[in-house]
């Protein structure tokens, strides 16, 4: 067993050498490994010191059984099969299967005394076999027994499993005894002796308990004993308690005890030996008397309680005290301990029963790797992960639950604050200490304050939060709108801010999760790394939160940091991995505390408190794609081409975003989506650009569907792309992602593996047994799909054909579709026609995309036997019946107990004699029907017998029989025969025996009925009574009567059918004729759905208008039966009982019945609306009468239009006006008609009258409201003024009437004006009015304003005799003079009547700004334009200047035309201003309404100014890894009007700036483009100057980040314990001298030359340099490491490194002359010294030494001697020589390995 190695090589040798032929030789490195079958025992663990496993039972009450599991496993590379064979002698052992196995086919328990095996199995590579061993004593004593295992095909893998248990016998044992804990037996491969004792049975062990916390288990005693019952008393324990303590035990009874284990300080207590004594004891009372008794039992008793009555004499009278001694006594309840029965105990029989219990109680201890976690910046909808350890130093376990605390990001970060210590670890000796009581709390907590004690007081408050679980990464987009929604306004400046800081070059891409160090935030994420809440707690105010104010963070509303897991259990000596996570969804900067609760701590230690801190960015994009380790785990092959077909090998950006494809087979296209989110405030474009050469002769493998469109604000867009497999392998493609608004460009590739499907046979060869001609044979094989997805299988047609013959070989099914992960059963039918061999190689083509078919080879042989079968018909001729199929023997018209026979005859033509036997199928015969003679016999060959078959018909059930019969012959074919019996039947005629009702309606009530008439008629000679069988349904009705049918005479039947469903019905009506003959009618039909509609669904509603009376509409309406059944006699109706009455008015058309045939049948319908008066408008249903069943068709709706004009009131009272004053009532006139009419009021009605009316005529239309202003101007004192009727005249109807009245009084005269002047749109108050209130009562008086810009309060108080100043206020918003009056009605009847007189003059400034400003800086001036007016205002915009300092300053102002602003509010206009030179200039800018000519006007003077200290007209940001080139574009913007030339320089030489200069045409812009590669890593700030000879110097600021090198490919290793594997690590050396570089390893497991010298190169990409790594595996499991490559001028680079150590291998076979001995070299594997044991599994092997100290890293030699055959053969012995080590050496198990030995003897 080693591994192989050759070269192949090939040699052409006669052929030109050409072009063509250039190449003739060939070569190519083969390997191969040789391996034997193996199994390995994972369970039991304990092996005795010949390294044998040993499985140990419990020691066992006689007549009780246990089992134990025995696990395998194939751990090997092949297939293996297992014997078993168990040697017992006192049969105490047994196998079974165990439930737990995936495949119980692969095992079978076979019967020992059948078979030498106990059991068989058959394991795949990887498998695992579980049995069950069962142990069930018989008598007591020790029982030992070996089951062996033996792998077949590997004679060196002969394993031994001892077999040990014990029983006993005892009239008092504790059962159903179980433990909370593991039981202290054997740790796992411990190595005992074999004679070592069984482990207890009665071991009680309660594990780790934490103090003052109750454990119980539950145990029963029972007492085995027929006669004798027995008391039992447990002892007292500080720690256990038991339940009942003291009781009895009857005989044959149990009883269950409960052991209760609490403690309040540490104690450990192992296998604590508890004595139970136990004592006879006899009663005076038969046994069946006593009562069962134990210290739980407890007795309720009720007794008594007398009154004390204190009251007095004098408080109570003699009625009181009567009435009190009558009172009932009160009742106590009284719980009592039952009294044990009396008993006498039998000293001398006493004994004790032993209980051992082991429990460990203490406090927790724990260590916490970190403290403090500080992120690097992250970009929303982006993960970082980082991890925090902690380990239980204890001796429980502990248990957990994390609490997120938000802190204020504005307040200092103090992750220091009062940190505990680790706890130290656990000691032998417990204290008094108490544990402190967390409570397993778990949750987020919001605080407005960063100290500690308020941190912890909030924990103990409990306001607390569940930590939100991951969801569904499609949460994420929700989750942004959301919190953009949220902050908006508190983000809005913020992300114009972090925008700035953004640098659009920088477009790293790395996977951030678990990233300790270095590193910049993308501006694109990936959903792989997003894990958003599902749930977005809600905010948990502090109490300190009214002291301080709500961050940001309390307006987010959710919690950016997670822990996983968030609560669980860490076992003793156990570490946990706590992820934390931060996970931002919006721009901001988060900082928390979280506190791990730890329950069961000392009082004085805490859980471990962990600050975090993070800072969000906003990315351009986000992707959520899943995460692909393609490129970082090297599963790229180096063979592929890079991008733009770059040679292989060439490094791929690790930007790139990869997509897999993966296909089982070709020609079946794949699609993959993602979104795309677009995170930031603005829109922008998006395109995808495929950077694969063009080769149009090939179709494309990759298909983008979309590539190019537009991505909203805070939306997404999904992206999908197209695979079509075309070819088995792996193939790639290189897209660009671009967004030319932000200059993003991220690489992405696409990659597909197209793999054939692992399909298969559970076999390769099938042989099937000979088989005579004529006869089959089958097999049933498997095919086994190991894929996830279906695949369709077909085997050829072919493969099936053998010579000559076709059809012998049938495969069932031939094709078909196997599910994923299944096993699909096909049967192959050996069918032999002709006496030779058969050899098949079948073959099954799986799906269309596999070119390989699967291969089966079928082998077969075919013999005959010479036999046949004839058979005597009714004509007396004879038939050869076969052998194949069914043959069919006909009685035909045998009258009623008339016998009919037929003759069978068998011959034998061939050269043996055979046996047959004839039966009827299922016992089918047994009212002897059919009569056989004989039933069995034998036929010698060349002769003949014959068999008689009588049919014998009896009753009338005998009308039509059919029987199986079946003839075997005895290693011969089969003949099966069919015999049918049939008598005569009476001559009754139907009119029909099938009848089809088509597509019918549906029934429904109303609808016509589906019937049809049967005629039955007699053409016998003699009467008939028929009767119908038939049970009537729902959907056929069956209406006949049972009678005698006479001679020639017919009867009918009436069948109606009523269809129900929409299906297929079918139906037999059963008609018995004389109670011996059936007659079967078959009714069908189907049922279809009732779909009569208008044709076109644009008439589904008719309008017919709006028509005057007398006018007449006509429309026609088309309906169609969509039905599949026809449409007869149907009419048309309407559903308005108006309409309806009036057929006048609207008319259906035709109104006699109609019918329309099925599938397309149309009609016209005519609707005619001739109205004569108004209708209003109406929409009325047109039904579709059927039967009487109603089917609405359309809706008609119209109207007839005429007048309804009305006002709201007939009468106007205006009350008492003052003279000169004037009052206003309101008046409206509404048309609720359907016409429009013109109205003139009669003012010569009111011509000399104080009335007006305004407006006096017009025009109303329908449905509008007219409000009229009646205005009552009295001058002369009148009470009565009035104006009756009032008449308003209306077109075309009778005229409108109101009264109006009113009265006039006297007012005092005017006093002298009020003047106000004022600027236009600026507020004045005039000179005050004094009011006086001569009288006694309180006035409030309502003062009456006019003028538009006049206004004062609306109401004003005068005290009773008290004066009151009034003012009122003038905000003109028009230039010029304005009037107005105001007026005072009095209480007493008089008024105050003022003149206001207002002047409006030209407005004031609306604002001077004075502004300094840099030059070359855009500058924008928010303007406030405010609209004064009720109605909205265009205002047009001019600017001018008023002064300038410079005439050959170049200023550019810009600002829209025209601004609109919306009545009574503000908005700003944009002022945008920019200077090229410095300047001082002073404008002015006015907003005028150029309809009004009103305008307001602003002064403005902008100071250009220069800072050289901060003349740089913006900053970037770039951030790149070393070796990494990234580019920047800088827009140049061209403002002349004549072309300018830009230069760059930059002083930092890892800028690349191109030697030509740019050249931007007149007015357009430019890109000046700029490489930056680092080659050390570090922060660095240089300064870029773009010079212009016409507009200056431009000047940036670069803020250089060099990132350190990324990762390398990785390595991967994978070798066995004491093997070693080397790879070659390559890089590329950027160094342009001769360079040593130093190699480092940080694991010792890895070996490497400490240096490797890389040659000068003019170019890096040739300059490859190989570094050998070898791995040489210590330990078992996989391992990480790095190998860091550096030097003096170069950068470092980093390989991670990732190594498997796998079990080691067995070695050999090692071949041993008798009496030899040969030295077998082992190597110490492991980094420290090592004690290792040598064992042989045959005796007559032996080695020197059994032990060896051997030291790290050495080998050492095994001497090994082998002593000689001891068989008579000398055949050669195997053997097996284990090399083993303690579990100490840093593995989980121990570590074994294995050498075949082979013995010869000569």
């Amino acid at each position: 067993m080693q591994s192989y190695s050759a070269i192949f090589e090939a040699n052409i040798d006669g052929l030109p050498k050409t072009k063509e032929n250039r190449i003739q030789h060939l070569s190519f490195e083969l390997f191969g490994e040789g391996n034997l079958p193996r199994i390995s025992i994972l369970k039991p663990n304990i092996r005795n010191k010949k390294a044998q496993c040993i499985m140990m039972f419990k020691k066992l009450l006689i007549g009780r059984q246990a089992t134990q599991q025995l696990c395998l496993v194939n751990d090997g590379l092949l297939p293996a099969k297992l014997d078993f064979y168990l040697h017992d002698v006192e049969n105490v052992y047994s196998l079974q299967p165990s439930p737990e196995n995936e495949r119980p086919e692969s095992l079978v328990i076979n019967d020992p005394t059948k078979k030498a095996t106990i059991a068989s199995a058959i394991f795949e590579i990887g498998q695992k076999i579980v049995l069950d061993v069962v142990f069930k004593p018989k008598q007591v004593q020790r029982y030992e027994g070996v089951l062996r295992l033996v792998v077949v095909d590997n004679q060196y893998e002969d394993t031994v499993v001892q077999l040990i248990g014990e029983s006993y016998l005892d009239d008092i044992t504790l059962d159903n005894i179980h433990s909370l804990a593991v039981q202290n037996e054997p740790s796992e491969e411990a190595v005992i002796d074999e004679d070592a004792p069984v482990p207890l049975s009665n071991l009680i062990n309660f594990g780790d308990v934490h103090l003052n916390d109750s454990r119980q288990i539950l145990f029963s005693i029972t007492n085995h004993n027929s006669k004798d019952s027995i008391r039992f008393e447990w002892p007292e324990h500080p720690q256990l308690t038991f339940s009942p303590r003291i009781g009895h035990l009857h005989s044959n009874c149990t009883k269950d005890i409960h052991v209760n284990f609490k403690t309040t300080k540490p104690v450990q207590l192992i296998k604590e030996k508890l004595l139970c004594t136990l004592t006879k004891i006899t009663f005076d009372r038969p046994i069946n008397e006593v009562p069962d008794w134990d210290d739980r039992m407890r007795s309720i008793k009720w007794s008594d309680v007398p009154q004390q009555q204190t009251t007095t004499t004098d408080s109570i009278n003699l009625s009181e005290q009567f009435a009190t001694s009558r009172t009932r006594p009160a009742r106590q309840k009284t719980i009592e301990q039952e009294l044990e029965p009396i008993n006498q105990r039998v000293d001398d029989q006493q004994r004790s029963v032993d209980l051992h219990v082991s429990a460990i109680a203490d406090y927790c201890r724990y260590k916490c790797s970190e403290h403090e976690i500080r992120y690097l910046d992250t970009a929303m909808l982006q993960t970082r992960v980082q991890e925090v350890t902690i380990t239980n130093r204890g001796k429980v376990q502990l248990n957990y639950a994390w609490k997120i605390q938000m802190e204020d990001n504005q307040r200092p970060f103090t992750p220091l604050i009062e940190r505990d210590p680790p706890t130290p670890e656990p000691t032998s000796e417990g204290g008094g200490r108490k544990t402190a009581g967390i409570g397993g709390q778990r949750g987020v907590t919001r605080t407005g304050t960063s100290s500690a004690q308020s941190f912890d007081s909030n924990i103990d408050a409990g306001s607390s939060i569940k930590l939100a679980k991951d969801k569904d990464a499609s949460k994420s987009k929700e989750a942004l709108r959301a919190s953009k929604e949220s902050a908006a306004k508190s983000r809005s400046s913020s992300i114009r801010e972090e925008k700035s800081k953004i640098t659009r070059s920088n477009l790293q891409t790395d996977n951030l999760i678990e990233e300790k160090e270095g590193g910049s935030e993308p501006f694109f994420t990936e959903t792989s790394n997003l894990e958003p809440s599902s749930v977005m707690p809600q905010r948990i105010d502090s109490p300190t939160s009214t002291i301080h104010p709500q961050s940001i963070m309390s307006e987010v509303g959710y919690v950016p940091f997670q822990v996983e897991p968030d609560s669980g259990t860490i076992a003793i000596g156990s570490s946990q991995i706590f992820k934390i996570k931060f996970s931002p969804l919006d721009v901001n900067d988060y900082q928390a505390r979280l506190t791990c609760c730890i329950p069961n701590l000392e009082s004085s230690k805490a859980g471990p408190v962990v600050a975090v801190r993070g800072r969000s960015i906003l990315p351009f994009c986000h992707f959520e794609l899943d995460e692909s380790d393609y490129i970082t785990s090297g599963r790229r092959r180096t063979d592929l081409p890079g991008l733009n077909m770059a040679p292989p090998g060439t490094m791929i950006d690790r930007n790139t975003r990869i997509i897999e494809f993966k296909s089982v087979g070709v020609g079946s296209k794949i699609n993959k989506s993602f979104n795309v989110l677009n995170p930031t405030d603005t829109d922008y474009s998006y395109r995808w650009i495929c950077e694969d050469p063009l080769d149009l002769t090939k179709q494309p493998t990759f298909i983008c569907r979309a590539t190019q469109g537009k991505i909203a604000s805070g939306k997404g867009t999904i992206m999908s792309f197209d695979f079509m497999p075309r070819q088995f392998g792996l193939c790639e493609s290189f897209y660009r992602f671009e967004i030319p608004h932000h200059s993003l460009s991220v690489p992405f590739l696409l990659v597909g593996n197209v793999s054939e499907p692992n399909v298969l046979l559970d076999r390769s060869h099938v042989s099937f047994h000979p088989q005579i001609i004529g006869h089959y044979c089958e097999e049933t094989i498997y095919m086994i799909n190991k894929e996830d997805r279906s695949f369709s299988y077909d085997f050829l047609d072919q493969s099936l054909i053998e010579g000559t013959t076709t059809g012998d070989l049938t495969v069932e099914p031939k094709s078909g579709q196997i599910q994923a992960q299944a096993r699909q059963p096909i049967r192959l039918i050996f069918r032999p026609t002709q006496n030779r061999s058969y050899l098949y190689n079948l073959q099954c083509k799986i799906d269309s995309s596999i070119k390989q078919p699967l291969t089966l080879n079928v082998k077969g042989e075919g013999f005959s036997n010479l036999c046949s079968l004839q058979c005597e018909v009714a004509d007396g001729s004879k038939i050869e019946l076969s052998s194949v199929g069914m043959n069919e023997l006909r009685f035909d018209s045998i009258v009623l107990n008339e016998i009919s026979s037929r003759t069978f005859e068998i011959i034998n033509r061939g050269k043996y004699s055979f046996d047959y036997e004839w039966t009827f199928s299922n016992n089918e015969n047994d009212d002897n029907l059919f009569l056989l003679t004989p039933m069995t016999g034998n036929v010698q060959c060349s002769q003949r017998t014959n068999c008689l078959l009588e049919f014998r018909p009896k009753t009338k059930e005998h009308r039509f029989v059919q029987r199986q019969l079946q003839m075997k012959v005895v290693n011969g074919p089969t003949y099966q025969i069919c015999l049918v019996g049939h008598s005569t039947v009476p001559n009754v005629q139907f009119s029909f025996l099938n009848y089809d009702f088509g597509p019918c309606f549906l029934y429904k009530a109303g609808m016509p009925e589906y019937s049809v008439e049967l005629e039955i008629s007699n053409q016998d000679m003699k009467d008939h009574s028929i009767e119908c069988l038939y049970q009537n349904t729902s959907h056929l009705m069956c209406d006949y009567k049972t009678n005698l049918l006479q001679s020639k005479e017919a009867n009918k039947c009436l069948i109606t059918f009523y269809p129900r469903e929409y299906k297929q019905y079918q139906e037999q009506i059963q008609f018995e004729i004389d109670g011996l003959t059936l007659i079967n009618v078959s009714v069908t039909g189907e049922g279809v759905e009732f779909k009569v509609e208008v044709a076109d669904s644009k008439q589904k509603i008719v309008n017919l208008g709006a028509l005057q009376s007398g006018k007449t509409v006509t429309k026609d309406v088309s309906i169609i039966n969509r039905s599949r059944a026809p449409l007869n006699n149907c009419l048309l109706s309407l559903s308005n009982q108006y309409l309806y009455t009036h057929p006048n008015v609207l008319q259906i058309q035709p109104t006699m019945p109609l019918s329309l045939r099925a599938k397309s049948g149309t009609a016209t319908v005519q609707v005619k609306f001739s109205p004569k008066s108004r209708i209003p408008s109406f929409s009325e249903q047109v039904y579709l009468k059927y039967g009487e069943f109603d089917v609405p068709m359309f809706a008609v709706k119209g109207c007839c239009q005429g007048y309804d004009i009305q006002l709201d009131t007939d009468s106007i009272p205006f009350g008492a006006v003052v003279k000169e004053c004037s009052i206003t009532r309101k008046l409206v006139m509404s048309n609720r008609g359907d016409i429009g009419s013109r109205y003139q009021w009669n003012t010569s009605q009111i011509k000399d009258k104080p009335f007006q009316i305004s407006p006096t005529n017009g025009y109303i239309s329908p449905g509008m409201e007219i409000t009229f202003d009646l205005t009552f101007h009295p001058k002369e004192i009148k009470q009565d003024l009035r104006c009756d009727k009032f008449e308003c005249t209306l077109e075309n109807c009778k005229p409108l009437q109101v009264t109006l009245c009113g009265s006039c009084v006297e007012v005092q005269p005017i006093r002298e004006p009020i003047v106000i002047s004022t600027p236009v749109r600026s507020k004045e108050t005039g000179r005050p009015i004094t009011i006086k209130n001569p009288t006694n009562t309180l006035w409030t008086l309502t003062p009456i304003i006019s003028g538009e810009y006049f206004s004062g309060p609306e109401t004003v108080i005068v005290e009773p005799q008290s004066t009151r100043n009034y003012e009122v206020t003038y905000l003109p918003l028009s230039e010029g003079k304005h009037t107005g009056t105001m007026f005072f009605p009095l209480p007493d009847g008089n008024g105050l009547l003022y003149n206001l007189i207002g002047n409006a003059e030209p407005p004031k400034q609306s604002g001077k700004i004075m502004r300094e400003i840099p030059c070359k800086t855009q500058y924008v001036e928010l303007l406030s334009v405010e609209n004064w007016l009720k109605k909205p205002q265009r205002f047009r915009c001019t600017i001018e200047t008023v002064k300038q300092d410079r005439q050959d300053a170049n200023t550019v102002i810009k600002g829209l035309e025209y601004i609109d602003v919306a009545p009574r509010s503000k908005r700003d206009y944009k002022l945008n201003f920019y200077a090229y030179k410095e300047c001082v200039q002073q404008i002015k800018v006015t907003f005028k309404n150029e309809q009004s000519q009103e305008y307001i006007w602003f002064d403005i003077t902008f100071k250009c100014t220069i800072d050289k200290k901060n003349s740089a007209v913006g900053t970037i940001d770039i951030t790149t890894s070393v070796r990494q080139q990234t580019t920047y574009d800088i827009q140049l913007d061209n403002p002349l009007q004549q072309k300018v030339t830009f230069q760059g320089t930059c002083n930092n030489p890892d800028i690349l700036i191109p030697p030509d200069t740019v050249s931007v045409p007149a007015n357009s812009q430019g890109i000046f483009n700029f490489t930056y590669m680092p080659l050390k890593s570090g922060k660095y700030e240089s300064r870029l100057e773009i010079t212009c000879a016409e507009l200056g110097l431009y000047t940036y600021i670069l803020n250089l980040n060099a990132l350190p090198a990324k990762p390398e490919r990785p390595l991967y290793f994978k070798t066995h314990l004491g093997s070693s594997q080397t790879l070659v690590a390559k890089f590329m050396s950027y160094a342009r001298s001769k360079t040593d570089y130093i190699c480092k390893i940080d694991h010792p497991d890895f070996i490497v030359d400490r240096t490797v010298t890389a040659a000068p190169g003019s170019s890096p990409s040739n300059m490859e340099v190989n570094v050998d790594v070898t791995y040489e595996p210590s330990q078992l499991g996989e391992i990480r490491a790095n190998l860091t490559i550096s030097s003096t001028v170069g950068s470092d680079y980093v390989f991670p490194l990732y190594a498997t150590g796998e079990t080691p291998k067995p070695q050999g076979p090692i071949t041993i002359r008798a009496g030899s001995n040969v030295t077998v070299t082992f190597k110490n594997v492991f980094a420290q010294t090592l004690t290792y044991t040598f064992n042989v599994d045959n005796p007559l092997f032996h080695v020197h030494k059994t032990t060896e100290l051997i030291q790290a890293r050495k080998s050492h030699r095994i001497v090994v001697g082998f002593d000689g055959s001891d068989t008579p053969q000398k055949a050669d012995v195997m053997a097996k020589l284990v090399v083993s080590c303690p579990k100490s050496a840093g593995m989980n198990t121990s570590v074994q390995w294995v050498y075949y030995l082979k013995g010869i003897t000569p």
